[in-house]
């Protein structure tokens, strides 16, 4: 008798299958094979044979053998090939097992201060993300620090100041407004799961001044007030200046914070040095905004006469009436002048103009009164008046005559040894 043992060469009749497991978990294939006699299996890595130990978890039997990968980690990303031997041949079979991460989103900051009219770029990284992130699987949203509090899906949207990288990981934002404040987010979500990071922007504005201070005039030795008054963001700081060098809060000036956005300067002591632009400056870290005011210096004019208050001359000659003029800030100017005649015996002023016997220097100040008459004696005043004040002075002219016989003595007789008389009377100032 002969016993005939027919024996198969090993056959793989259920495969591993292709799977995928998160970095930090386990994955698990298993292999089934038919053979007589039964198979042994042989499992390897891209290639190589691994064994059981710390990494892999390896358990078989006659027919069915198991590879557990532990600890995943992105080197696991691979082909895992089951190797089943007898002594009549072999088969084999192979399993793909994807690694997978989740994405984890960084921002390059938490926080940017962006400025007011002009642009801002917002960056993310993306890392650890297997698979790798793509374009389809990013999206960004916005929620309004102003106004509505919910989050706005602008990943799509068709603003014209937005302008987003390639990858999708990067925002420029243009010519930034005050309703671009808010948070900015963006989420990657991949096969993996998702993950998501915040930045806050920030928009903040260059100093703008929005009153600018104003010209003034003021009197010498009184104070003239400036004020101005910035928006920005942060809140600016003042400088003012005269002349173009800055000056600071002294016995001379008086610089106050009225409220944080408005500063005020007081010109104390006000002298005619005083007098020009001032000029107030507003800064932040964003830029500077300046405006001028001027000051006008005042100063009432002080009339003097030149000569002598009072005036002697004869009846047909011809006077000068002189007057002088200082401290008159704005200068007096001719047109600021009037002459007035006060005749002796009256207390009726009269406005003098040029005329036959009237002549005025072209400055005003000196009046000329040809062939003198008894009508001209009297109270001559020259009257300045400006923005800063008014101020007047008199000269006295007293017109005097030669002496004139207005009644002559007369013939007469007389006896001898008696007398006679003759009267003589004449009329002149001062008196004959």
């Amino acid at each position: 008798t002969i016993i005939l043992d027919v024996q198969t060469a090993s056959v793989i009749i259920s495969a591993p299958v292709d799977t995928q497991a998160l970095v930090g978990l386990s994955a698990t294939f298993t292999c089934v094979a038919e053979a007589e006699p039964p198979p042994t299996f042989q499992w390897s890595f891209e290639g190589s044979s691994i064994a059981d130990d710390s990494k892999y978890d390896i358990t078989s039997t006659s027919t069915t053998s198991t590879l557990i990968v532990l600890d995943i980690s992105p080197l696991d990303d691979g082909d895992y090939t089951c190797n089943a031997t007898n002594d009549h041949g072999h088969d084999f079979a192979s399993a793909n097992l994807q690694v997978l991460s989740v994405p984890v989103v960084i921002p390059d900051s938490n926080s940017l201060i962006g400025v007011l009219g002009r642009s801002v770029t917002l960056e993310f990284f993306i890392f650890e993300d297997l698979p790798p992130v793509t374009v389809n699987e990013t999206s960004w949203q916005f929620t309004p620090s102003v106004g509505s509090s919910t989050a706005q899906d602008i990943t799509s949207a068709s603003n014209v100041r937005y302008d987003f990288s390639d990858n999708m990981l990067s925002l420029t934002i243009g010519a930034l407004t005050a309703m671009d404040e808010g948070s900015y987010t963006l989420e990657a979500t991949t096969i993996a799961g998702s993950d998501s990071a915040t930045i806050i922007l920030d928009v903040q504005a260059p100093p703008v001044i929005t009153t600018e201070p104003m010209d003034t005039q003021a009197l010498v030795g009184s104070s003239a007030t400036f004020v101005c008054v910035a928006e920005g963001e942060p809140t600016p700081t003042f400088q003012w200046s005269f002349g173009g060098l800055a000056i600071v809060d002294d016995d001379k000036y008086d610089i106050t914070a009225t409220a944080p956005t408005v500063s005020t300067l007081t010109v104390l002591d006000v002298s005619s040095s005083d007098d020009g632009n001032y000029t107030c400056t507003a800064t932040n870290d964003h830029g500077s905004d300046s405006a001028s005011a001027g000051l006008q210096v005042l100063s009432a004019p002080v009339v003097a006469v030149v000569s002598s208050s009072t005036l002697i001359d004869a009846e047909g000659a011809s006077v000068t009436l002189q007057f002088s003029i200082s401290n008159d800030l704005p200068p007096v100017t001719s047109t600021d002048i009037v002459w007035l005649f006060t005749p002796v015996g009256s207390s009726t002023m009269q406005v003098i103009s040029p005329n036959a016997r009237y002549s005025f220097s072209d400055d005003m100040l000196s009046l000329t009164i040809g062939a003198l008459t008894a009508m001209d004696e009297g109270s001559y005043t020259l009257e300045a008046t400006t923005i800063a004040g008014s101020d007047s002075a008199t000269i006295i002219l007293d017109v005097q005559t030669a002496s004139v016989i207005i009644s002559a003595p007369v013939d007469t007789q007389a006896l001898v040894g008696l007398s006679a008389t003759f009267t003589c009377v004449a009329e002149a100032e001062p008196p004959p």
